[in-house]
């Protein structure tokens, strides 16, 4: 049985993206605030959750989740104080998973997926390399956005936001961020953002899934 709270929660939350209660969502982003400062790390509305709050001021009707960001090395953000606070996380109640841990090649990052009354939360906890970091689904993006980043009111708190904001849309969802676009529909957009890389040996594989997780040839 789902309860909002477990694995099979946050299963289901990834597989079919169910848009969040905003009332739930509201009180699960600011419990988030909450228990990364008080371990003194600094966090970043990015992605859709940015781009409501900056252009609606608000979430998104049909946003599935919320994104937020840190950058590792900034107020001594570590692989230690991470799991650190993924405990507190599910001290708290939250069930907690990791989705990828990669500090070897690009995004250069942790991210987690954590998940409470049917809000899914997930943490992208970034490396700068160069100069930038990658914001999912990597998109290279200068590092100053994130490292300096903007208050602003939002929900009657004051969160950050990548700064300026308007060109880390703009980056992340192209020239018509401004105009509300569904689950696909906005994809496309953000797709065609991604960063080249170059593959070592020349070439690389790809596995093209069905709605049903099946392989497609």
């Amino acid at each position: 049985m789902l309860t909002g709270s477990d694995r099979d929660s946050i299963e289901y939350s990834l597989k079919y993206n169910p848009p969040m209660d905003p009332v739930a969502a509201e009180r699960i982003l600011k419990e988030a605030k909450s228990i990364l400062h008080g371990h003194g790390v600094v966090f970043l509305m990015q992605s859709g959750s940015c781009l409501g709050a900056v252009r609606d001021k608000a979430f998104i009707p049909w946003d599935d989740d919320m994104d937020i960001a840190s950058v590792i090395g900034i107020n001594g953000l570590s692989p230690t104080l991470i799991d650190t606070i993924i405990a507190e996380f599910r001290s708290n109640g939250y069930y907690c998973k990791i989705n990828y841990s990669n500090l070897n090649d690009p995004p250069y990052s942790y991210g987690y997926s954590v998940i409470k009354d049917w809000v899914r939360l997930d943490w992208a906890c970034m490396s700068v390399v160069d100069g930038h970091v990658y914001s999912f689904p990597g998109i290279r993006v200068p590092a100053n956005q994130f490292t300096n980043p903007l208050e602003i009111d939002f929900l009657g708190e004051k969160f950050h936001v990548p700064n300026p904001p308007e060109e880390y849309l703009r980056l992340k969802y192209g020239p018509e961020w401004m105009i509300p676009k569904k689950a696909g529909s906005y994809e496309k957009d953000v797709v065609e953002q991604v960063s080249a890389y170059g593959v070592d040996g020349g070439s690389c594989s790809i596995r093209v899934l069905d709605d049903d997780s099946n392989p497609v040839t």
